[in-house]
């Protein structure tokens, strides 16, 4: 069983060593000025050097390490603009592990960049953070809250990845972030759009604070440098909103009115719902002893719970739970205390 796993981290390793690969071959040179100007956008975000200085401490990190992970980032998307339609084929991964066994394989562990896995255990962890979800044609049951928080090409900032669908930075993603207080991103760009619905904390941008409750939606071209001064917890879903025609969206929950839903003790906030689209973002909340009839999902669902519990044929998912149905899947759902849930609709069919 552990090779199973040790396969699923080798591949990701590989496909991170022939990205590596691609920019030195395509000869992408680092646009020090672009390095420079993100760095300086994350200084400007402190109140002083010295808030600047006692924030890389604190995150135990260097001026330096910051700097080389802006660098990796910006060579990153050089490369995306010069060789745009470039991917890893399957034999391209085989044939590259096949030629680097011993520097790539462990004997005691199979370490992924900082990451050092030396048990079954956490082998799992990593699985479900590289490749959990990546069947949208089967059911997928994620507890976060038993995962580990795994390193971003941030220092400070940690995530649990739900879903991934192609390379590790540059795919479709479905994840749980952590910001630490006094933590920061440089500024990228969100090709094919974000998602966030902001679960504890404070997150800041450029643009403005966005409170526990806050949900985003940020489209195709957006871009910013984001931040928090007393750390946050998000619910993030990046590059699955593609057209660039589509509305920047900025709802405040805990002000917002909920709704009743034709289903007796269901209300619900509408997060996100636009005419050419086809998904359905909301806040839901069923109230004690609330059951939701048997229904079927055409074009898919996907529920995050924020608080209680609910259930159905499939288990019981508390706070952090996360469930993706596929197309044409149905379900009848329970709720004895009541709970609070994240539902995105529609979006998996075609």
């Amino acid at each position: 069983m552990w090779a199973q796993y040790a396969n699923a981290t080798l591949d990701q390793l590989v496909q991170e060593e022939l990205v590596s690969q691609a920019i030195e071959k395509e000869k992408v040179k680092i646009d020090k000025k672009e390095v420079g100007r993100r760095l300086k956008r994350i200084q400007d975000q402190f109140d002083n050097e010295d808030a600047f200085k006692a924030s890389l401490i604190k995150t135990n990190t260097t001026l330096e390490a910051v700097t080389g992970q802006i660098e990796t980032q910006v060579l990153r998307e050089q490369l995306i603009v010069k060789a745009k339609n470039l991917k890893v084929s399957k034999k391209e991964v085989k044939e590259h592990f096949e030629k680097n066994k011993e520097k790539l394989a462990r004997p005691e562990a199979v370490k992924l960049r900082h990451i050092l896995l030396s048990s079954e255990n956490q082998a799992k962890d990593l699985l479900i953070a590289l490749n959990a979800g990546a069947d949208f044609a089967k059911l997928a049951i994620v507890h976060t809250a038993a995962m580990e928080w795994r390193a971003s090409p941030s220092p400070s900032v940690w995530r649990k990845r739900l879903d991934l669908a192609g390379p590790s930075e540059t795919s479709r993603v479905t994840s749980v972030v952590r910001y630490d207080a006094d933590s920061a991103f440089a500024e990228h760009p969100h090709p094919d759009g974000e998602e966030i619905l902001v679960l504890d904390g404070v997150f800041s941008d450029e643009h403005g604070d966005y409170p526990a409750g806050s949900y985003l939606l940020n489209p195709e071209g957006f871009s910013h440098a984001p931040f928090s001064r007393q750390g946050c917890v998000l619910f993030v879903k990046l590059r699955q909103y593609p057209g660039t025609a589509r509305r920047h969206i900025i709802v405040d929950t805990t002000s917002a009115e909920w709704q009743a839903r034709p289903v007796p003790g269901v209300t619900a906030i509408t997060l996100y719902e636009e005419a050419g689209y086809p998904e359905t973002m909301r806040l839901v909340r069923f109230a004690p002893d609330t059951t939701f009839p048997d229904h079927d999902h055409p074009g898919g669902e996907e529920l995050f719970v924020i608080d209680g519990k609910i259930e159905d044929a499939h288990g019981a998912y508390g706070p952090g739970s996360w469930v993706r149905y596929p197309v044409g899947s149905r379900h009848e759902v329970y709720s004895e205390a009541g709970c609070t849930f994240y539902v995105k609709a529609g979006h998996l069919a075609g």
